[in-house]
């Protein structure tokens, strides 16, 4: 006589079965978790590199003073910036060194870090200065040479490519 077939699975393999899936799951989870982790690291790192360059050009552009200074982000809440500068080996350029990091962090990952020598605002003039004029006839000209006035807000620039804080 033939034995019948085996019908249907086994406690035992559904317990194996479980077991194997839910092992899966938890390594999924922690693998989601570490990349949005990470994705949270770079976006952070991006955004202080940003924040570095557009300090960088505050001062490269004469917004602030060339001796070293610190403050708080507005743009990154939690973060904050500090610029060592010193004068280079010719007179009128000056190295700056700009970091932003997170506040109160020691890791050096949490931070960006630029350093570039730039010319003092203040030895190369600006495309709003006026050449000389002369007190010949050019005034009754009836054309006007662009007398626009250039003023500085003072202070803080507003930078619309970063995202507002949740």
């Amino acid at each position: 006589m033939r034995a019948d077939p085996r019908r249907g699975i086994s406690l035992l393999e559904t317990i194996v079965a479980s077991a194997v899936m839910f092992i899966s799951l938890v390594a999924i989870n922690q693998l989601l978790t570490s990349a949005s982790d990470q994705a949270r690291a770079v976006r952070d790192r991006s955004l202080a590199a940003q924040v570095c360059h557009s300090r960088l050009n505050e001062f490269a552009c004469g917004v602030f003073g060339f001796n070293s200074q610190s403050g708080e982000c507005e743009e990154l809440p939690g973060w904050e910036w500090s610029v060592d500068a010193q004068q280079f080996e010719t007179e009128g350029l000056w190295k700056l060194r700009v970091t932003v990091k997170k506040s109160n962090s020691t890791d050096t990952t949490d931070q960006a870090v630029l350093e570039q020598v730039v010319l003092d605002p203040s030895k190369r003039g600006s495309a709003a200065d006026q050449p000389p004029t002369s007190s010949s006839t050019d005034s009754s000209s009836g054309s006007s040479s662009g007398s626009s006035s250039s003023k500085t807000t003072g202070g803080k620039m507003k930078y619309p490519f970063l995202p507002l804080a949740a």
